[in-house]
Protein backbone atom coordinates (compact mmCIF):
# COMPACT_ATOMS: atom_id res chain seq x y z
CA UNK A 1 0.00 0.00 0.00
CA UNK A 2 1.35 3.37 -0.98
CA UNK A 3 1.12 6.21 1.46
CA UNK A 4 -0.40 9.40 0.05
CA UNK A 5 2.70 11.58 0.52
CA UNK A 6 3.14 14.74 -1.39
CA UNK A 7 6.69 15.13 -2.73
CA UNK A 8 8.30 18.54 -2.56
CA UNK A 9 9.04 20.40 -5.77
CA UNK A 10 12.53 20.76 -7.18
CA UNK A 11 14.61 23.43 -5.46
CA UNK A 12 15.11 26.72 -7.26
CA UNK A 13 18.68 26.95 -8.49
CA UNK A 14 20.39 29.96 -9.94
CA UNK A 15 21.30 29.44 -13.58
CA UNK A 16 24.98 28.93 -14.33
CA UNK A 17 26.95 31.67 -16.03
CA UNK A 18 29.05 31.00 -19.14
CA UNK A 19 32.18 30.37 -17.07
CA UNK A 20 30.45 27.99 -14.67
CA UNK A 21 28.84 26.10 -17.59
CA UNK A 22 32.23 25.69 -19.25
CA UNK A 23 33.86 24.45 -16.01
CA UNK A 24 30.96 22.00 -15.44
CA UNK A 25 31.33 20.74 -19.03
CA UNK A 26 35.07 20.12 -18.63
CA UNK A 27 34.56 18.55 -15.21
CA UNK A 28 31.90 16.12 -16.46
CA UNK A 29 32.94 15.39 -20.06
CA UNK A 30 36.47 16.76 -20.58
CA UNK A 31 35.27 19.17 -23.28
CA UNK A 32 32.77 21.95 -23.91
CA UNK A 33 30.51 22.80 -26.81
CA UNK A 34 30.00 26.33 -25.49
CA UNK A 35 32.40 29.27 -25.50
CA UNK A 36 36.09 28.43 -25.71
CA UNK A 37 37.83 29.03 -22.36
CA UNK A 38 40.25 31.53 -23.92
CA UNK A 39 37.33 33.59 -25.25
CA UNK A 40 35.99 33.82 -21.69
CA UNK A 41 39.45 34.61 -20.27
CA UNK A 42 40.63 37.03 -22.98
CA UNK A 43 39.61 40.24 -21.17
CA UNK A 44 41.80 39.27 -18.19
CA UNK A 45 44.81 38.22 -20.26
CA UNK A 46 47.84 40.31 -21.07
CA UNK A 47 46.97 42.42 -24.15
CA UNK A 48 50.37 41.45 -25.63
CA UNK A 49 49.14 37.87 -26.10
CA UNK A 50 48.18 37.43 -29.73
CA UNK A 51 45.35 35.22 -30.92
CA UNK A 52 46.18 32.50 -33.43
CA UNK A 53 44.24 34.49 -36.04
CA UNK A 54 46.44 37.57 -35.37
CA UNK A 55 49.53 35.67 -36.54
CA UNK A 56 48.41 35.90 -40.17
CA UNK A 57 49.25 39.62 -40.21
CA UNK A 58 52.59 39.32 -38.37
CA UNK A 59 55.83 39.41 -40.36
CA UNK A 60 58.11 36.38 -40.49
CA UNK A 61 60.85 36.68 -37.85
CA UNK A 62 58.83 38.86 -35.46
CA UNK A 63 58.95 38.07 -31.74
CA UNK A 64 55.42 37.23 -30.59
CA UNK A 65 53.62 35.95 -27.49
CA UNK A 66 50.68 33.55 -27.60
CA UNK A 67 48.69 31.67 -25.01
CA UNK A 68 46.23 28.83 -24.97
CA UNK A 69 45.29 25.30 -24.04
CA UNK A 70 47.74 22.52 -24.84
CA UNK A 71 46.13 20.08 -27.27
CA UNK A 72 49.17 17.89 -27.95
CA UNK A 73 52.84 17.53 -27.06
CA UNK A 74 55.27 15.53 -29.15
CA UNK A 75 58.92 14.74 -28.52
CA UNK A 76 59.99 12.37 -31.29
CA UNK A 77 63.16 10.30 -30.85
CA UNK A 78 64.42 11.65 -34.18
CA UNK A 79 64.01 15.36 -33.28
CA UNK A 80 67.14 15.73 -31.14
CA UNK A 81 65.26 16.74 -27.99
CA UNK A 82 62.94 19.27 -29.69
CA UNK A 83 59.38 19.28 -28.34
CA UNK A 84 56.46 20.19 -30.57
CA UNK A 85 53.38 21.62 -28.86
CA UNK A 86 50.01 22.30 -30.44
CA UNK A 87 48.32 25.19 -28.65
CA UNK A 88 44.63 26.08 -29.05
CA UNK A 89 42.91 29.40 -28.43
CA UNK A 90 39.45 30.71 -29.26
CA UNK A 91 40.39 31.31 -32.92
CA UNK A 92 42.41 28.23 -33.86
CA UNK A 93 45.72 26.50 -33.21
CA UNK A 94 49.38 27.48 -33.06
CA UNK A 95 52.40 25.23 -33.61
CA UNK A 96 55.15 25.72 -31.03
CA UNK A 97 58.69 24.42 -31.48
CA UNK A 98 60.47 24.17 -28.13
CA UNK A 99 64.26 23.72 -28.50
CA UNK A 100 66.08 21.44 -26.02
CA UNK A 101 67.62 24.32 -23.98
CA UNK A 102 64.23 26.01 -23.56
CA UNK A 103 62.64 22.65 -22.69
CA UNK A 104 65.22 22.08 -19.95
CA UNK A 105 64.58 25.55 -18.44
CA UNK A 106 60.79 25.19 -18.57
CA UNK A 107 60.39 21.42 -18.36
CA UNK A 108 57.49 21.39 -15.87
CA UNK A 109 55.38 23.87 -17.83
CA UNK A 110 56.05 22.21 -21.19
CA UNK A 111 55.35 18.72 -19.89
CA UNK A 112 52.37 19.23 -17.60
CA UNK A 113 50.64 22.62 -17.82
CA UNK A 114 47.26 22.50 -19.56
CA UNK A 115 47.40 26.29 -20.16
CA UNK A 116 50.60 27.97 -21.28
CA UNK A 117 51.89 31.19 -22.74
CA UNK A 118 54.89 31.14 -25.06
CA UNK A 119 57.17 33.80 -26.43
CA UNK A 120 59.29 33.26 -29.51
CA UNK A 121 60.11 34.05 -33.11
CA UNK A 122 57.37 33.57 -35.72
CA UNK A 123 58.53 31.40 -38.63
CA UNK A 124 56.75 30.73 -41.91
CA UNK A 125 58.06 27.77 -43.91
CA UNK A 126 56.36 26.00 -46.80
CA UNK A 127 52.90 27.30 -45.91
CA UNK A 128 53.19 26.45 -42.20
CA UNK A 129 53.40 28.99 -39.38
CA UNK A 130 55.38 28.01 -36.27
CA UNK A 131 56.73 29.81 -33.25
CA UNK A 132 60.30 28.96 -32.28
CA UNK A 133 59.89 29.31 -28.51
CA UNK A 134 62.36 31.12 -26.25
CA UNK A 135 60.21 31.34 -23.07
CA UNK A 136 57.31 29.32 -21.63
CA UNK A 137 55.16 29.97 -18.55
CA UNK A 138 51.83 28.82 -17.17
CA UNK A 139 49.03 30.97 -18.53
CA UNK A 140 47.22 32.99 -15.87
CA UNK A 141 44.58 35.61 -16.34
CA UNK A 142 45.61 38.91 -14.84
CA UNK A 143 49.37 38.42 -15.09
CA UNK A 144 52.27 37.35 -17.27
CA UNK A 145 53.28 34.20 -15.45
CA UNK A 146 52.74 32.47 -12.18
CA UNK A 147 54.33 35.30 -10.12
CA UNK A 148 54.44 38.38 -12.34
CA UNK A 149 50.93 39.57 -11.44
CA UNK A 150 51.81 39.80 -7.73
CA UNK A 151 54.43 42.45 -8.44
CA UNK A 152 52.05 44.38 -10.71
CA UNK A 153 49.17 44.31 -8.22
CA UNK A 154 50.99 46.29 -5.51
CA UNK A 155 50.23 49.67 -7.12
CA UNK A 156 46.59 48.96 -7.98
CA UNK A 157 43.34 49.80 -6.26
CA UNK A 158 41.62 47.21 -4.07
CA UNK A 159 38.92 46.70 -6.75
CA UNK A 160 41.56 46.01 -9.42
CA UNK A 161 43.38 43.57 -7.11
CA UNK A 162 40.09 41.80 -6.32
CA UNK A 163 39.31 41.50 -10.04
CA UNK A 164 42.79 40.04 -10.58
CA UNK A 165 42.26 37.52 -7.76
CA UNK A 166 38.93 36.52 -9.32
CA UNK A 167 40.68 36.02 -12.67
CA UNK A 168 43.37 33.90 -10.99
CA UNK A 169 40.74 31.79 -9.24
CA UNK A 170 39.06 31.22 -12.59
CA UNK A 171 42.37 30.27 -14.17
CA UNK A 172 43.04 27.84 -11.32
CA UNK A 173 39.56 26.33 -11.82
CA UNK A 174 40.24 25.83 -15.52
CA UNK A 175 43.72 24.40 -14.88
CA UNK A 176 42.16 21.83 -12.53
CA UNK A 177 39.60 20.56 -15.07
CA UNK A 178 41.24 21.15 -18.47
CA UNK A 179 42.53 18.11 -20.32
CA UNK A 180 46.30 17.78 -20.03
CA UNK A 181 46.80 17.42 -23.78
CA UNK A 182 47.95 14.32 -25.59
CA UNK A 183 51.58 13.26 -25.27
CA UNK A 184 53.25 11.58 -28.22
CA UNK A 185 56.78 10.29 -28.53
CA UNK A 186 59.11 10.09 -25.57
CA UNK A 187 57.96 13.42 -24.05
CA UNK A 188 55.85 11.70 -21.42
CA UNK A 189 58.89 9.79 -20.13
CA UNK A 190 61.65 12.34 -20.23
Amino acid sequence: MALPLQTPGAPELEPLGLWEEMIADYRSTGMTLGEHPLALMRAGLDPELLRSSDLESVDDGTIVEVGGMVVARQRPETAGGVVFVLLEDECGTVNLIVPPKVYERHRAEVRTSPLIRAKGRLERREGTTNILVSEVAELHAGGRGSNHGDREASGQSAAARNARVGARERTDQLQSVAPAGNNFGRGHRG
